[in-house]
């Protein structure tokens, strides 16, 4: 079958050509690039107290405590009502004065006395180094209609070898807020 050029394929790839090119046209120049071209009542909708809330931990803490009992790490941070978007991470380390061991370690974001997000390790501590290390992360949305503090707790559940430790190397968490909750 040959193709021919007729009338209407020739109209028809000017019309898409000509639709596609206005609607570049239409979406350069409609472009915002400033709040100038925002209605100032859309702007002072836009506008408010959007803050985001961040605590760090102090410095390297001990939670080589009794086991099967959460216990807080220092770690806590007060938001006010709205919705957030929370990140947490707890960088840990475990070391032995026995050459090598095993542990279990948990630890949970809190919302006052609400558990958000439950994290764990369970690292095998080599002899060759007799320590390990490694991290919980925590990721998650709050919606709060008062004021609330989220916090850390932390565990151990079971460690085998002697002279075990764990610390607490690092910690953060980070509340980004999106929305008011008036």
């Amino acid at each position: 079958m040959r193709r021919r050029f007729s009338y209407a394929n020739v109209a028809a790839t000017l019309a898409l050509v000509f639709s596609m090119s206005g609607g570049a046209l239409a979406a350069n120049h409609y472009l915002i690039n400033s709040t100038k071209q925002i209605k100032p009542s859309v702007l002072k909708k836009l506008k408010g107290d959007i803050a985001g809330f961040s605590v760090t931990l102090p410095g390297e803490v001990s939670i080589t405590h009794d086991t099967a009992s959460y216990k807080p790490i220092g770690l806590s941070l007060a938001i006010p009502p709205g919705s957030f978007i929370v990140a947490g991470n707890l960088a840990l380390q475990a070391m032995t004065t026995s050459g090598s061991g095993a542990t279990e370690s948990a630890c949970e974001l809190l919302d006052g006395s609400h558990q958000l997000q439950y994290g764990a390790w369970s690292p095998a501590i080599p002899a060759a180094t007799a320590q390990a290390a490694g991290d919980i992360p925590f990721n998650v949305a709050v919606s709060e209609s008062a004021p609330s503090t989220l916090s850390v707790d932390c565990v151990i559940f079971f460690f085998d070898g002697t002279g075990l430790a764990i610390h607490a190397l690092t910690g953060s968490i980070t509340a980004v807020q999106t929305s008011h909750n008036n």
